[in-house]
């Protein structure tokens, strides 16, 4: 099944009504849908029936930012609280949770 996205207009900014599944080649579509927006502040995701890996990557990175995940299927909801932490740990970057090495002696 196809993406469907629509935009709605409410107090709080911008609500988009995600519908269908959401796959690796939707999040970048999605991404460009979310800049253009004015103040997206929630995303819909009561008519998402499935998701893969990016797609729920990308949501808990969204979670992160501060836009609300409006009603998503409870295993959809479980994937993005597994995911949370290792979305925050790549934002961080390589070095984030590197060791450290010791110091050559003169």
């Amino acid at each position: 099944m196809v993406l469907k996205i629509e935009l709605f207009q409410s107090g709080a900014g911008t609500v988009m009504v995600l519908t269908g599944s959401i796959a690796s080649p939707d999040v970048q579509h999605l991404k460009a849908h979310i800049e253009e927006a004015p103040g997206c502040s929630a995303l819909d995701l009561r008519e998402v029936h499935r998701v893969d890996l990016d797609a729920a990557h990308f949501l808990a990175s969204l979670q992160e930012r501060g836009i609300e995940l409006r009603g998503p299927p409870p295993y959809v909801r479980e994937w993005i609280r597994l995911e949370t932490p290792r979305v925050v740990e790549l934002r961080r970057g390589p070095r984030a949770n590197a060791p450290e090495t010791p110091h050559a002696k003169d």
